[in-house]
């Protein structure tokens, strides 16, 4: 690869020099972002003018986004508590995109920020701490990856720069503090990305046997790192996409996320579905009636309108209707998986992982008549916020695997039922008997999802009840 000289420059800070004529000065963030977006809609090998036998030197994980910092910013990457260009306060994040089947593109993975120090985030706040330095200001250079090319021919698709909208703040403040106030109370080990809603810790270790000590608790704890999480990044990439956000008046401008939701719902709590379906002109007939007016609570017009703020931290809303003993009427249920392939997906790829991994909210309807009325009128009792724990996800990964097992073997009467399993089971969710998809053994079954057991769900809502 061609070298990099460097030259003082008026204001005596080292700036590269690249043999092709192009330079910027490291205190200015005009001049680095203005310089970083001649890479937009090229490669480094066409923008560097590298030879075809150029390859990528460094291997691994982030080896691509190293070699922009050293051969076309001009500098060593480092592991730096502050920002990569510490004279402009501007972080540099060089990032994988991926072209999806409807050819729109997606971010391939969540973008990982900063190491979580155990023994300093507990003296810290979130103003003063390594990660809000590092978000103050971000200059995203966007890639799409592709598998069989060579790095150097990676494709920029975006480069721009970025701060964290002022809307969504105050969430990835409390999230902070979500997993700070964790350590502080000796149970770093028990980090989970369900935790917390735009932020997450996630793992960060090269495999499960590395442990780092915490400072209030004997038991070792993974090695983790701030990250923003994929389906937050999702949104940094398409601008919010078609999405609309959460109405928010007066005091309501400074809330975090959760706090938001709770205060759009309290002035409802307790009408009818019939008062609540008057209030927003919206007949009981219509398809997805309660989840219209959940929408609709939240300021959300159309049906079909995502809500920018969910999308963000990826929460999975479901609406539950509760039987006179607490018991949801229903199972929830996720998406039907494909039977060819879920026996070569392990538990940590799989859909259902990620489902169950996600933060869930529950809008809660109260049944008023009888069990057995399925008119029987409801009222909006309350929402709830909920994640797995990691005990029961544990639980789910035994049904995933049984499920596997018995599909490779083709016993498809025999899938988990919900006397099987605590947590979940397996049952068909096509529109008919005649809804089939293709098995390993060549032969068409019924469509089948996993559902969260009514039970289950009772039990975990119980628990919630007694904790508040």
């Amino acid at each position: 690869m061609r070298g990099v000289n460097s030259m003082s420059s008026k204001t005596g800070n080292q700036r590269p020099v690249y043999e092709h004529g192009v330079d910027y000065d490291p205190s200015s963030r005009f001049s680095i972002v203005s310089y970083a977006q001649q890479l937009e809609k090229t490669t480094l090998r066409k923008k560097l003018g590298l030879a075809p036998n150029e390859k990528l030197q460094r291997k691994g994980k982030g080896g691509f986004g190293e070699t922009v910092e050293e051969v076309y910013f001009g500098y060593e990457p480092n592991s730096i508590q502050g920002p990569d260009f510490p004279d402009a306060g501007l972080e540099l994040k060089v990032t994988p995109v991926k072209r999806l089947k409807d050819g729109t593109l997606a971010p391939k993975e969540r973008l990982v920020v900063t190491m979580i120090n155990y023994m300093t985030i507990v003296t810290e706040t979130f103003d003063s701490s390594t990660l809000e330095s590092k978000l103050r200001d971000v200059l995203f250079m966007f890639y799409e990856y592709e598998r069989d090319k060579d790095p150097l021919d990676y494709f920029f698709r975006l480069v721009e720069e970025w701060h964290v909208p002022e809307e969504d703040r105050s969430t990835i403040r409390k999230d902070w503090e979500t997993i700070a106030e964790k350590v502080k109370t000796g149970h770093a080990h028990e980090l989970s990305s369900g935790d917390t809603m735009y932020l997450e810790a996630c793992t960060k270790a090269a495999d499960s046997s590395k442990t780092r000590e915490q400072p209030f608790s004997e038991v070792p704890a993974k090695p983790r790192a701030f990250a923003l999480k994929q389906s937050y990044m999702r949104s940094v990439l398409a601008r919010g996409l078609s999405a609309q956000s959460i109405e928010r008046e007066g005091k309501q401008e400074g809330l975090d996320l959760v706090s938001l939701v709770k205060t759009r719902f309290q002035p409802f709590l307790g009408k009818s579905s019939e008062e609540l379906a008057a209030l927003f002109g919206i007949k009981n007939t219509d398809k997805g009636f309660y989840s219209r007016i959940t929408r609709r609570i939240l300021g959300i017009q159309g049906s079909g309108t995502k809500i920018a703020e969910f999308e963000k931290a990826d929460i999975n809303l479901k609406s539950i209707r509760l039987r006179q003993n607490g018991m949801p009427k229903e199972a929830i249920s996720f998406p039907a998986f494909r039977y060819c392939d879920i026996v070569d997906v392990p538990w940590e790829d799989s859909d259902l992982y990620a489902q169950l991994t996600r933060p869930f909210l529950f809008v809660l309807f109260q049944i008023e008549g009888a069990e057995s009325d399925k008119e029987a009128p409801t009222h909006l009792k309350g929402i709830r916020f909920w994640s797995m724990p990691s005990e029961d996800l544990a639980e789910a990964e035994r049904c995933y695997e049984q499920t596997r097992e018995l599909v490779r073997n083709g016993q498809y009467d025999h899938l988990p039922r919900s006397t099987e399993n605590r947590c979940c089971h397996v049952r068909p969710h096509g529109k008919d008997s005649h809804d089939t998809l293709p098995t390993p053994q060549g032969t068409q079954e019924p469509k089948r999802c996993f559902w969260l057991n009514a039970r289950y769900i009772a039990g975990q809502l119980a628990l919630m009840e007694i904790s508040k």
